[in-house]
């Protein structure tokens, strides 16, 4: 993350929407498991209503000839007193999404109906859902143009027309109407009781962060609350999430990184880049910042009560040998698979159909958002206007208009604007939800209320109540159903008051009634206001003593706060001084250690060396002592030799004396004339035996080479030998065949006779038959051919073989044309 771009966007109950320069460029919706358990909340089922759809107009401020689009909304009037009763409507306007997903998650709103009398209307929003412009979604998001109509505005005349010609067709015209919503849907509730007071007498705006715009609130307010939610559970946990991200970094800059990333956080495919594995946290985060809620619910993901609580239990409480992103997918893994049924994660999912929310970011709905380096657990970043306009121009070739919506419904002076021109809204707030930072959290004026709640989370008043509500929940939604009573009451007055003859008989009696309490109101409350009068007076003086007194305080505490504080940043640095002397001590130590092992390593193979010579040497040793007593045996019988060898020399020199004698005998008979003529013939002789030597040599070569030739062609003939006996078996197969083709051929035959005599073609089925008596007639002549090869007689030429059967091959050959030439002959000259 660090320097890139990030801005985190409102999705109605449940959106964080991050853009990320370093991944993709627009704001993304949130990842989402496949394997959710349940997508509506645990009461979806009692939930009953209709589903209709309403015809409404595409472009409300212009008069052109556009064409329209089937707005769907769901109604239940299972409760509703009627039009003759002024029965109230109740219309929760739709949020960026499918309108079924908001109705079965506002609880709230069906079961106050009942106690009301109320008439339940949800009309969805204009591009969500099943409300597409243009018939599709496809052709509604082709371009900027056809997406140029999703816009706030839009959407808030959809909810006036609609709403106006319902109560036509209901006949219930003087029906009072009480807008609800939560976070997107509660600013349009607000924004629309603002701007079309006279359509609806009163909003409850549920986590409406409708001060999230330009710099009316620090751009730093959503990523503190969210962190400060992980702080106040544990500060072990808040450190460990802080320091994830330089991990998540390192981890992914390695060879195979990203790989070994996915395989830890357990996703179906491998990360592209590391900022996917940021926003998917950074998203997990959020969400269960949102939905930090008492009691367990499954309103995102199936997950406990206090659900930040048990990511910090599985984050601290991991293993001392688990590594720090080991630990942080255990916490994670609260938010993601709390019941242990994901096998695997995917990244990019989108189950609810928010692909419109991105074009209202780019457009008017800008939210700046970064992170401080100080109190926030995500990496430091600051909004970057120009890299935003950048991301939404290269994606919808449109360029934001951040201060629209202060200028369309006002927001820098939202005071001044709610008491001068608004009244009867309800601002409910959870201060755990991080979109609180963004609402309005004071009562500006009796009408426009705000509810805060310290230990709420997002728009947690409209998820239906359950055994586990906390008090302060219960009286939170207590007083939000008094203040409405009031708006109907006050509203039925006025009309009453307005059109006396609406008024019907049995009324006359509590109009009687209701003057003598009247009577007695008015006495009571003049006694009452002299006594506030006087209560009041005392407690403005009480009042002014207290305040008094609580800024001496608060400024002692502050003084000794920011003292402590200071205590504290020095303990802390000491402290790290100390860690950071503790760690370089560690690490020599490590590095002795490594030294001292390596050695300790190396005089062990020293060791085991000088043992294996010493076994070496002994066993020497040994093998040399019998050496030595043969060699001494062996000198001895040298000695006897040399002894012999002495004789034999001695004997020697006497033979030779007796050579020498002869040699002089045979010098004197080699002159003698017959000695010389018989050495002549002799030496003829021996010339003659070498030279048939030779040609004997000669002959023996040449016989092995005829003989190798011999071999290799007679071992050429037995495989053509075997190939042909394979194709006589095949031609026996084909015989088998030829009394069908026989028949057959007797068949065209008598079909021949009876052709028309000016017909020289013949048709397809004798065309056939003719093709395959040819095939029969070539299979034939091989068949005579193989025969005669297997009758040739060996022979003691090889190559007499060969030539033999080369010849006869092509006899067959002849044979075969001949075959096929007196076959089309007998048919009559009909060519195949």
């Amino acid at each position: 993350m660090g320097s890139e771009l990030r801005l985190v966007l409102i999705i109605s109950f449940v959106s964080v929407l991050v853009f990320s320069t370093s991944s993709s460029p627009l704001p993304r919706f949130p990842r989402q498991n496949r394997a959710r358990i349940q997508l509506f909340g645990e009461d979806r089922n009692d939930y009953q209503y209709e589903t209709k759809y309403f015809s409404q107009q595409l472009d409300h401020f212009s008069f052109a000839d556009l064409p329209k689009f089937s707005q769907r909304y769901l109604i239940n009037s299972a409760h509703w007193t009627g039009a003759s009763e002024l029965g109230p409507i109740f219309l929760y306007c739709g949020n960026e999404g499918d309108i079924e997903w908001f109705a079965t998650n506002s609880g709230f709103i069906w079961e106050i109906a009942p106690k009301f009398g109320a008439l339940l209307v949800f009309p969805e929003h204009r591009y969500y859902g099943e409300s597409m412009p243009y018939g599709s979604k496809e052709e509604a998001y082709k371009n900027a143009t056809t997406l140029s109509y999703l816009t706030t505005e839009q959407a808030l005349a959809d909810f006036a027309v609609f709403v106006t010609d319902l109560k036509r067709n209901l006949s219930a015209e003087a029906s009072p109407v009480v807008l609800f919503g939560g976070s997107y849907g509660g600013m349009l509730a607000a924004w629309m009781r603002l701007k079309y007071p006279h359509i609806a007498i009163g909003a409850l705006a549920s986590s409406a962060p409708i001060l999230q715009f330009e710099d009316i609130v620090p751009p730093q307010t959503f990523y503190d609350i969210v962190s400060n939610d992980f702080k106040r559970e544990s500060s072990s946990c808040f450190n460990t999430i802080k320091n994830s991200w330089d991990a998540i970094i390192a981890e992914g800059q390695k060879a195979n990184g990203l790989q070994q990333l996915s395989k830890t956080f357990h996703f179906c495919r491998a990360l592209n880049s590391t900022d996917d594995l940021s926003d998917w946290l950074d998203s997990a985060y959020s969400y269960l910042a949102m939905v930090d809620y008492p009691y367990p619910a499954d309103f995102m993901m199936p997950l406990p009560g206090h659900p930040i609580k048990e990511v910090c239990r599985k984050i601290d409480g991991a293993s001392s040998d688990a590594s720090i992103l080991e630990r942080i997918y255990a916490g994670v893994s609260v938010y993601y698979n709390y019941t242990g049924k994901v096998g695997c994660f995917e990244l990019d999912d989108d189950p609810h159909g928010l692909d419109g929310w991105n074009w209202q970011a780019c457009t008017e709905m800008v939210m700046p958002m970064s992170s401080s380096q100080k109190n926030s657990m995500f990496t430091a970043y600051d909004f970057n206007y120009s890299s935003y306009k950048e991301d939404c121009w290269n994606t919808f070739r449109v360029n934001p208009r951040p201060r629209w919506v202060t200028t369309e419904l006002g927001g820098h002076d939202i005071e001044t604007t709610l008491k001068s021109f608004g009244s009867n809204i309800i601002f409910s707030n959870g201060l755990l939800d991080p979109w609180s930072g963004g609402s309005v959290l004071k009562n500006l004026s009796s009408t426009i209320v705000a509810l805060v709640t310290k230990e709420g989370g997002h728009h947690l008043d409209l998820r239906p109540s359950t055994p586990e509500d906390p008090k302060w929940l219960v009286e939170q939604r207590e007083a939000e159903i008094g203040l409405i009573q009031g708006w109907i009451r006050t509203y039925r007055l006025e009309k009453e008051a307005q059109f006396p003859l609406l008024k019907r008989s049995w009324e006359s009696s509590l109009l009687e009634k209701e003057q003598e309490l009247l009577v007695v109101e008015e006495k009571i409350a003049s006694k009452e206001s002299k006594v506030l009068a006087n209560q009041a007076v005392i407690l403005k003086k009480r009042k002014s003593d207290v305040e008094g007194e609580l800024e001496s305080k608060c400024k002692l505490a502050e003084d000794e706060i920011e003292s402590k504080r200071r205590v504290w940043e020095l303990r802390e640095v000491d402290i790290k001084q100390r860690e950071d002397l503790v760690g370089e001590k560690e690490h020599d130590l490590e590095v002795q250690s490594r030294t001292m092992a390596e050695k300790e390593k190396d005089i062990t193979e020293r060791s085991y060396s000088l043992d294996e010579k010493e076994k070496h040497l002994n066993a020497t040793e040994e093998d040399i002592n019998p050496k030595t007593t043969l060699l001494e045996n062996e000198k001895e019988r040298l000695r006897k030799l040399d002894y012999d060898l002495q004789q034999t020399l001695v004997s020697l020199e006497d033979k030779r004396k007796h050579v020498d004698s002869a040699t002089e005998k045979l010098e004197a008979l080699s002159e003698t004339s017959e000695l010389s003529i018989l050495e002549m013939k002799l030496k003829e002789e021996l010339d003659d035996m070498r030279g048939q030597k030779l040609e004997l040599l000669a002959e023996a070569d040449r016989m092995k080479v005829e003989k190798a030739k011999f071999e290799a062609e007679w071992e050429h003939i037995d495989v053509k030998r075997e190939e042909l006996r394979k194709e006589v078996e095949y031609i026996t197969r084909q015989r088998e065949a030829f009394s069908i083709v026989i028949s057959s051929l007797q068949n065209v035959s008598e079909d021949k006779h009876e052709l028309p005599s000016n017909q020289t073609q013949a048709p397809p089925s004798i065309m056939v038959v003719l093709s395959e008596i040819v095939k029969i007639t070539k299979v034939t002549c091989e068949t005579e051919f193989i025969n005669k090869v297997s009758n040739i007689e060996c022979s003691d030429d090889p190559s007499e073989a060969g030539t033999k059967m080369v010849e006869e091959k092509k006899q067959d050959s002849d044979c075969s044309e001949t075959g096929i030439k007196e076959k089309d002959s007998d048919d009559g000259g009909i060519v195949t």
